[in-house]
């Protein structure tokens, strides 16, 4: 088992006061053993999808595992970069982008591990295999070392997509080709918060959380740029 990553989020200080307001999160299903329960149905969504996966989903997925690759949130770094080179703006809108983004980020993350920690919900693998009996099933790639609840991808990318279009505009098309290096193709969006969507979904199918998870963090993240955006004067 993996050691646990980021367990003592809620003891770091938020960057900007206030910013939690309004982020509580409605609690996920209750936990249950029992076929056909809320929970039980949850985490067999993610094992039926993973049975009839396309190749275009799985690529989503592969992209953004991260690892290896970016740690963490580390790819939303060379995703500002890519998105700052072709937007080409002048120096004042560069700093905006990215202390909106850099402020987002962190509080997001911050906030939604502090949830992780509290929720505490198993991850898809462990259910399948001890509960479902599928004892072979695997997700796409390696399933990080934190609880399940709310999805981090979905939170962050929300939180940056959010920022992003709020400096640059709900419809900049872009391109990103941070894992050429890796062999793996480019992968284009025509806004912010599609390359959002497609994080959020691409954890689901990679096997690593839930459907309900990744809503719940888009939410989240959402939440708290629009926080960030009404108490800091940029």
């Amino acid at each position: 088992m993996p050691a646990a990553t980021n367990p003592y989020a809620s003891q770091r200080r938020l960057l900007v006061p206030g910013v939690a307001e309004g982020t509580t999160l409605s609690p996920p299903h209750a936990y249950s053993e029992e076929v056909g329960s809320e929970f039980y149905n949850m985490v067999k969504n993610v094992y039926d999808k993973s049975l009839v996966l396309t190749p275009e989903q799985t690529a989503m997925a592969i992209y953004h595992r991260d690892v290896p690759g970016y740690p963490g949130g580390g790819h939303f770094i060379p995703i500002l970069s890519q998105v700052l080179v072709k937007a080409s703006p002048k120096l004042d809108v560069a700093a905006l982008a990215s202390v909106k983004v850099g402020i987002a980020q962190s509080d997001a993350t911050v906030i939604c591990f502090t949830n992780k920690y509290s929720f505490n919900v198993v991850r898809p693998i462990t259910y399948i295999r001890n509960v479902m009996k599928h004892d072979t099933w695997n997700a796409l790639f390696n399933t990080p070392g934190h609880p399940e609840f709310p999805a981090a991808h979905a939170t962050i990318s929300a939180a940056v997509a959010e920022a992003l279009t709020d400096v640059l505009g709900d419809n900049f098309a872009f391109t990103l080709n941070t894992y050429k290096y890796l062999g793996l193709p480019d992968r284009s969006y025509t806004s912010f918060r599609a390359m959002s969507k497609e994080m959020s979904d691409s954890r689901v199918f990679g096997g690593i959380h839930y459907q309900p998870s990744c809503d719940k963090g888009v939410e989240l993240g959402k939440k708290v740029t629009a926080n960030v955006l009404l108490k800091v004067k940029f």
